[in-house]
């Protein structure tokens, strides 16, 4: 979106960023499934209101993955709920 607005530019479309990226850095994709949607809304002790940020804490949780973020919101609240969480800007 930030790309669609003229806000960033970029040197490559984004397919060919993400592409780039994806093989360059070794990170893996997980896919989104209807458990990950359900549990998502069924954080129900966390107030956050942000869809994808819920979807997010949901996927690492469900999968036991690391989530790496510098939102602190979604960071305070992997601590108190023992998800694994690293601050992607430490």
């Amino acid at each position: 979106m930030l790309v669609a607005k003229g806000r960033l530019q970029m040197l490559q479309t984004p397919t060919d960023w993400y592409a780039t990226f994806i093989t360059a850095s070794g990170v893996g994709e997980v896919q989104l499934d209807w458990r990950v949607l359900i549990g998502s809304v069924e954080l129900t002790d966390w107030a956050h209101r942000d869809l994808a940020d819920r979807m997010l804490v949901a996927t690492a949780k469900l999968k036991r993955l690391t989530l790496t973020t510098a939102d602190q919101r979604m960071l305070g609240y992997c601590l108190d709920q023992q998800i694994p969480h690293q601050n992607a800007f430490r």
